[in-house]
């Protein structure tokens, strides 16, 4: 894809690069807060920046767990989505990744960031929405570690309780014990194959492992639930449980 980074986007760069001798962790969430511009009655926004929070404490501990500087991937975290500030203009949401790394290689050499590692944040950031490993196995062979790391801290955001929640809202409202045990099953089944995902870190798969046995928990206990729920129903025939 052919680079790109909006005007008003660089004023905002170029007004940050008079800040570059700041902390740049926290200089950078200011930045892609000012970017994003969550505001009243645009909650997606904000859902975005409180993603990419998230998605930097998975890279944080990430980090940590594996020895790291935690700083260029904190960063990649915070970056990693910012180029929906382009995709919510044009609706080209299918390629928010690369505005993301147009953005952040713009934005961070602005920083005097060192050359070597804004190229791995910016593969980083692309490969966090480059399909799987599966689909593009070239591509995920040759990525290092971090640049696979981006990736995984999104993945561990869109697997946790919270996102539970998020699916159940969408899957389950007045459904029959039938259909909510069918879909308790297909979300077990997901968690099942998900457990063997390919992770750049043995920290990742670490988190990520915990957070497969968490959903197969409660997707397990969703269907014995369903399983009792003509309990009674046979009791009140005759067929003493």
């Amino acid at each position: 894809m052919e680079h790109f980074v909006a005007e008003e986007m660089r004023r905002l760069i170029d007004k940050y690069r008079e800040r570059k001798n700041e902390d740049l962790m926290k200089l950078t969430y200011e930045f892609v807060k000012d970017a994003l511009h969550p505001e009243p009655g645009r909650e997606d926004k904000l859902y975005r920046l409180e993603h990419s929070l998230r998605v930097a404490l998975w890279g944080k501990k990430i980090a940590e767990g594996e020895g790291w500087d935690p700083e260029p991937l904190v960063i990649a975290c915070l970056l990693h989505d910012i180029g929906y500030v382009e995709s919510w203009k044009n609706g080209a949401y299918g390629a928010h990744h690369h505005y993301s790394r147009f953005i952040a290689e713009e934005y961070l050499e602005a920083m005097g960031y060192d050359p070597k590692e804004v190229k791995k944040i910016g593969v980083a950031i692309v490969l966090h929405a480059v399909s799987s490993p599966t689909e593009n196995p070239e591509l995920f062979k040759n990525a290092s570690p971090f640049e696979l790391s981006v990736w995984d801290a999104d993945d561990l955001d869109r697997y946790d309780e919270m996102r539970m929640i998020m699916n159940a809202n969408r899957d389950i409202g007045e459904l029959t014990a039938a259909d909510l045990k069918k879909i308790a099953e297909n979300r077990l089944s997901l968690a099942v194959s998900s457990k063997d995902r390919i992770c750049g870190t043995e920290t990742a798969r670490k988190y990520w492992l915990e957070e497969m046995a968490e959903g197969r928990r409660l997707y397990e206990r969703l269907i014995a639930q369903m399983d009792h729920t003509w309990e009674m129903e046979q009791w009140l025939a005759g067929k003493r449980l």
